[in-house]
């Protein structure tokens, strides 16, 4: 990597409970990282949730805030979703994508394809690293889930929220590192 590597963090709806996904995340890997603290602070209207065009416009102007830095996103949930859509409608912005629990399927819902549908086609550089007991479901239990050639798909045991049983940080660490060394 020739240029300056930005990491950005774009969490779930269930954030701020899942804090600790990006504390574990730069436990292990000590980067520069704009926390999605910041993003929620900045936003136009505090004191309401983002919607995904809300979060996905967020990081958009995060990242070109920072010319001249590669940025790579990591996703939690539903963050993943902001992140992969984002690299979908603007090819070359982001580098990278990291996704720990991607959002499949809600299993309270129909199915809604817009969550998934544009990875069949994504160009950008992704890992997405799921739950084998992750409700929201991975994709060999949605066959109408195709993943382009792009992504990188790893199962570790463990839920939708990274917590039964807790995940090896460590080969997730080791995951992400065999993912970096790519970009």
């Amino acid at each position: 990597m020739s240029e300056a590597v930005l990491f950005y963090s774009m969490m779930g709806d269930s954030f701020p409970a899942d804090q600790y996904i990006e504390d574990a995340f730069v436990a292990l890997r000590p980067v520069e990282l704009v926390p999605f603290a910041d993003l929620v602070a900045r936003r136009e209207a505090p004191g309401r949730w983002f919607t995904l065009p809300q979060r996905i416009a967020a990081l958009k102007a995060e990242i070109l805030s920072h010319p001249g830095r590669r940025a790579v996103v990591v996703g939690r949930s539903s963050g993943g979703v902001a992140a992969t859509q984002l690299a979908a409608d603007v090819p070359g912005l982001i580098s990278g994508i990291i996704v720990l629990g991607y959002p499949f399927k809600n299993p309270n819902r129909p199915d809604e394809p817009h969550r998934y549908q544009h990875l069949a086609t994504l160009q950008t550089p992704t890992l997405i690293v799921q739950g084998q007991q992750d409700v929201y479901g991975t994709p060999t239990r949605l066959p109408q889930v195709t993943l382009s050639a792009a992504i990188r798909y790893e199962e570790i045991a463990t839920n939708h929220e990274f917590t039964r049983p807790a995940p090896d940080w460590q080969a997730i660490g080791k995951l992400i590192d065999g993912f970096q060394a790519g970009l």
